[in-house]
């Protein structure tokens, strides 16, 4: 158990790696992205509601104020040597072509950057400081909204237990079928 969750860990870190390098690209409407991936799940939350001008302004400055820290917390994720990281890369392209995915991938990495019990601790440490601000900037956005703004977000959330409905591969279009055309009423011939 201790093994997969360190392999999940590192999964983390190497997708909050990739999130921080996309700092600094442009999106289509040319406002520069943070790189900061919680700002992303904040605005994926917010999607439900309108928000006023005096909100967009605070939610904007509280980007601003937390982006910094929030980068922070994320480099302080950052605790493999470049040797470790080599060795992490080198294991996942070897477990993708062995076929493996998901744990198994997750196990080989792991197994393969051998963190010390130093970097183990730092690297708890800082997603508890990153837990942290993610919640006192969860907070302080809540905090924006309106209870009617609040309700439209809860409405929006998926309830326990529901499932996002499955496609069968019987329901998936064949790669090489052709779109079926309409039929034609026999009145409009």
């Amino acid at each position: 158990m201790k093994t997969v969750c360190t392999a999940w860990v590192l999964v983390v870190a190497l997708l909050i790696a990739n999130s921080a390098g996309a700092a600094g690209k442009k999106k289509d409407g040319g406002k520069k992205e943070s790189g900061i991936a919680y700002f992303q799940t904040i605005d994926h939350r917010l999607k439900p509601v309108t928000l006023t001008e005096d909100q967009k302004s605070k939610l904007d400055a509280l980007k601003k104020e937390y982006e910094p820290k929030l980068k922070d917390a994320y480099a302080k994720q950052n605790v493999l040597t470049p040797d470790q990281k080599k060795a992490g890369e080198e294991a996942k392209k070897a477990a993708k072509a062995a076929g493996k995915k998901g744990k198994d991938m997750g196990i080989a990495v792991t197994e393969a950057v051998k963190k010390t019990d130093d970097q183990k601790k730092q690297e708890k440490e800082a997603r508890k400081q990153l837990g942290s601000l993610e919640k006192e900037l969860r907070d302080k956005v809540s905090g924006l909204l309106t209870p009617d703004q609040k309700a439209q977000i809860d409405a929006a959330k998926p309830k326990k237990g529901d499932k996002p409905a499955k496609v069968k591969k019987s329901d998936k279009p064949a790669k090489d079928a052709k779109p079926v055309e309409p039929a034609k009423d026999a009145a409009a011939k």
